[in-house]
């Protein structure tokens, strides 16, 4: 297929042998499969890709994307996607182009991506412009931003020279609403030149589980990590099982409550710019570790491990039979 799929509702599930390919140069163009409306919800239904996916977009808006579910004013959804192909999104210049999947909305609806077991390869690039880049990203300006389960086998990425909220592995992102995503399985490779699980939200942020039994690995700089959740409410991140490699550590910033469930460590979570694992609170509320246990390396430029937050913050039931490494190995600032 030399074109795009391009409804406002693609309510049919699509299995692909082939190659379904697309190139634009115009806004709402490039994009290989793209579901679109200004007017009511767009929906992509379950996809099964055995082959290749492309889109590729030059100078515009909405371009590029490999799959592409667009609502301008309700709900936007795409279903479950297995994949054991290629599912590629590349734009030059613009806002949301180059992103390997994006599910997007406006105002107070939500944006929905399904569970993704991924085989394969999902990829985003973009070489400039905001929200772009991206591997796997659902966006909604004011609505609920949700991400499913993601079980990965090969690679996820994502790369953007430069842009805001771009080049991330993994991005749910809200405006004003809440943001989820659900747990994450990898055990194989989820890298970006941003962060490589990155979740974002004016309102509360949730992560399910995330066992990591690969790489998970982020750009270099300020603002990026291999995991990295902000609000300007509460944080909630479940059990974090890795046995793998964390490159640039576990960032949570957020201004009331910050909990992590429990974190397993017998692999390697480090970070050559930031702390190996850092929760703050900017409001002094509470930012807890429920548990930590570590028989593996943690090691951060300044702190191993940094928590900031109220007189209960810490960490409550902490075992170390590996390496905390760090100026400060293990720093609790209580305000």
């Amino acid at each position: 297929i030399d074109d795009t799929v391009n409804t406002n509702s693609i309510k049919v599930n699509i299995v692909n042998n082939g190659t379904i390919s697309s190139s634009g140069t115009t806004a709402n163009s490039g994009n290989g499969i793209f579901s679109y409306s200004d007017s009511d919800s767009s929906t992509i239904g379950n996809i099964v890709n055995y082959g290749n996916i492309n889109g590729s977009g030059t100078s515009r808006s909405y371009s590029g994307n490999g799959i592409l579910s667009c609502s301008i004013d309700r709900v936007s959804t795409i279903g479950n996607i297995v994949n054991y192909g290629n599912i590629n999104g590349s734009g030059t210049s613009g806002s949301y182009l180059g992103n390997g999947i994006l599910s997007y909305s406006q105002y107070v609806y939500s944006s929905t991506i399904g569970n993704i077991v991924n085989y394969g390869n999902i990829s985003g690039n973009g070489a400039s412009g905001d929200y772009s880049g991206n591997g796997i990203y659902s966006y909604s300006t004011d609505g609920v931003s949700t991400i499913g389960n993601i079980v990965n086998y090969g690679n996820i990425s994502g790369s953007g020279a430069s842009g805001d909220y771009s080049g991330n592995g993994i991005l749910s992102y809200s405006d004003s609403d809440s943001s989820t995503i659900g747990n994450i399985v990898n055990y194989g490779i989820i890298s970006s030149t941003g962060s490589g699980i990155y979740i974002y939200s004016r309102n509360n942020i949730a992560i399910g589980d995330i066992t990591n039994n690969g790489i998970i690995i982020s750009g270099t700089g300020t603002d990026v990590n291999a995991i990295y959740a902000y609000s300007d409410y509460t944080n909630t991140i479940g059990k974090i099982i890795n046995r793998g490699n964390i490159a640039d550590g576990i960032y949570s910033f957020c201004e009331d409550a910050s909990t992590i469930e429990s974190i397993s460590n017998s692999g390697v979570i480090a970070s050559a710019d930031h702390e190996g694992i850092f929760l703050y609170s900017s409001n002094s509320e509470k930012s807890i570790i429920k548990l930590l246990s570590n028989s593996g390396v943690i090691i951060g430029k300044e702190d191993g491990i940094y928590i900031g937050g109220d007189s209960n913050s810490g960490i409550n039931d902490y075992n170390n039979y590996g390496l905390v490494i760090g100026q400060t190995p293990v720093l609790v600032d209580k305000d």
